[in-house]
């Protein structure tokens, strides 16, 4: 009896520890699993968790790593995660397939994240250098958009060229063993290829042709039945922006102590190619529209191009800062 008296009272102990703890907060605990690609551009994720913004909105944050965004969503379509940080590719692709999606945020944007690394010893000088040769590429991402649209900029198109599938970590390796004579990624392969290299060994072609934009996505039906966890972290998202504004050295240091695959000095170099902050833009669906239309010409669909406007769900991000909301509201949905 006496054991049990104990027991008893152990037990209304948690409890009013518990309701002690979600009243301080004024919140339950939320538990949110988020795909990420493991790229600096992501900083304001790493921030908000260090920084404790998770906590702070009732949330209990789990992180997923993945190299890229495809394989990130990949991981939120197969109920491992939550939302993944995606480039617009996949997003594309998946919603032409049938899936429901929904974008609650812009995470960055950038003219420099997408470059092509090409070696000189191979006769590379410029652009059009590029015919005849053979390129490293990550199939059906936004780097092989990118490729195109600066293949066509220089008037070529990618049957002038060899194209050689390769996932991202592989790109600098290849590159520099010889196997492709350029590669065409994002940050911080692209760094790494030019790297691999003496000063001067390579050449690297960015072009203001096209925006790189990455995105928080996840399934609509999941975001809308957990509206609120979604908008506390938007709210923590937003803390960690004005932190990185404010506090841009401290603000890398976690970046950098997040990433330790990445070498510091990669990331200090390459942080001023993006413009990290939160948004949802007309430009997003300029660039969605465009690579849909990408996307089509070749092959990978028929039919009509899907409305995007119908899955971005601008009432989230409105909530929490709604001036960096410059897209209009559809009257008739979200």
């Amino acid at each position: 009896m006496k054991k049990f008296g104990i027991s008893l009272v152990a037990v209304f102990l948690v409890g009013i520890a518990g309701w002690f703890f979600q009243n301080q907060s004024g919140k339950t605990v939320e538990k949110i699993t988020i795909a990420e690609a493991s790229q600096s551009i992501f900083a304001v994720l790493y921030i908000a968790d260090v920084r404790g913004y998770f906590a702070d909105e009732g949330l209990e944050v789990t992180f997923k790593t993945f190299t890229s965004g495809r394989d990130a969503l990949h991981s939120v379509l197969s109920g491992q995660a939550d939302i993944a940080t995606v480039f617009q590719a996949p997003i594309i692709l998946n919603t032409v397939a049938g899936k429901s999606l929904a974008i609650i945020t812009e995470l960055h944007n950038s003219s420099k994240n997408l470059a092509i690394i090409a070696r000189r010893d191979r006769g590379i000088a410029t652009e059009s250098d590029l015919r005849g040769k053979k390129i490293a590429i990550t199939k059906n991402t936004s780097a092989e958009y990118f490729f195109y649209l600066l293949m066509r900029s220089n008037l070529m198109t990618v049957s002038d060229v060899v194209l050689e599938a390769t996932e991202p970590e592989e790109m600098a390796r290849k590159l520099k063993e010889g196997l492709v004579d350029a590669v065409a990624t994002w940050s911080p392969h692209t760094y790494n290829a030019k790297r691999a290299f003496p000063e001067n060994g390579t050449v690297t072609f960015f072009s203001d042709i096209f925006t790189d934009i990455s995105v928080l996505v996840g399934d609509a039906d999941l975001i809308r039945k957990r509206s609120e966890a979604f908008k506390r972290l938007l709210r923590a998202l937003s803390k960690a922006e004005k932190f990185l504004q404010n506090h841009l050295e401290q603000a890398i240091d976690i970046t950098i102590s997040r990433l330790q695959d990445q070498s510091p000095q990669t990331i200090k170099d390459t942080w001023d190619w993006a413009d990290r902050r939160l948004g949802l833009s007309h430009l997003l669906l300029v660039v969605m529209n465009d690579q849909a239309q990408w996307l089509k010409e070749k092959r990978f669909f028929d039919g009509l191009i899907p409305d995007f406007h119908s899955i971005i769900l601008v009432d989230y991000l409105k909530s929490v800062n709604p001036e960096v909301v410059t897209i209009r509201k559809r009257t008739n949905g979200m």
